[in-house]
């Protein structure tokens, strides 16, 4: 009851989950979303519908109830699943699912035991736990054009670098194109360290299915400091992005494109932005 909530309120944090969204402003601290993740990408052998509990419609949630967070409430995307045992989602699939979480911000769950989980896929759970809402002006650009987005943009909160999330949902490889508006001359990708030269402020970058690469915006200083020095998972994005100023995008560039030119070349998809 409304009444119980706000006699609550001074001594609890009250989290809604699966509520009405609309009818939970204003009395809950925190709002689940999106539907429930899963240790798994699709089930085998239940429907897909649209609010089905997989890892594509969790993210489609996530993104695009972005901007509610921290103006009706503390989003929670769900938790974040990182473990080896109990878990079918592929190596891809989990850093896919950890990169929406770091990006989108939010509150914070862990299911995994910390004791058994194995290193690689702990540096997973502790690189979100060194700063949550670690970017800011977090939007999806292709909201218009996909029903689940799969380009992301947002800047590191610390420098105001700017980040671009290339999510691939598909079953095949995919190859994005972005046409980037400001001083960055390159961009470094988090999880490899591959270090991509922006022509005319445009870059490309291939996905896996089921795979995400995240690019930070690299200044022209910056990008000869760090030319041979790597960006490992185990590495704190702070210490690895440079300072940089914020850069000026045209009007609209950040805002979802007018339009969008898709080819597909045998089995590879192509999307420039």
């Amino acid at each position: 009851r409304t009444w119980s909530l706000h006699a609550a309120r001074p001594i609890c944090f009250i989290l809604g989950c699966t509520t009405v969204l609309g009818a939970s402003a204003g009395l809950v601290d925190a709002e689940r979303i999106s539907t429930d993740i899963t240790p798994y990408w699709r089930p085998d052998n239940r429907e897909d519908f649209a609010e089905a509990p997989t890892v594509p419609n969790v993210c489609r949630n996530v993104i695009n109830r972005r901007y509610m967070h921290k103006a009706l409430w503390i989003n929670d995307p769900d938790v974040h699943i990182a473990r080896l045992d109990n878990n079918r989602l592929s190596e891809e699939e989990v850093r896919l699912w950890s990169s929406a979480l770091w990006l989108a911000g939010g509150l914070l769950l862990l299911c995994d035991r910390f004791e058994s989980l194995a290193p690689e896929r702990a540096e997973l759970s502790k690189l979100l736990l060194r700063r949550t809402d670690a970017f800011r002006d977090v939007r999806p650009l292709d909201f218009r054009d996909s029903t689940v987005p799969s380009v992301w943009f947002g800047r590191f909160a610390e420098t105001g670098a700017p980040v671009y999330g290339f999510f691939n949902f598909g079953e095949e490889p995919r190859r994005f194109a972005i046409r980037h508006d400001g001083p960055e001359t390159a961009f470094k990708e988090h999880w490899s360290g591959l270090l991509l030269e922006a022509d005319s402020g445009r870059f490309e970058a291939e996905v896996p299915p089921h795979g995400c690469r995240l690019f930070f915006g690299v200044t022209p200083g910056a990008k000869e400091r760090s030319t041979n020095r790597a960006i490992s998972s185990r590495s704190s994005s702070a210490g690895s992005m440079p300072e940089s100023t914020r850069p000026a995008f045209r009007s609209g560039r950040i805002s979802p494109p007018s339009s969008a030119s898709t080819s597909k070349r045998s089995t590879r998809r192509s999307t420039s932005w």
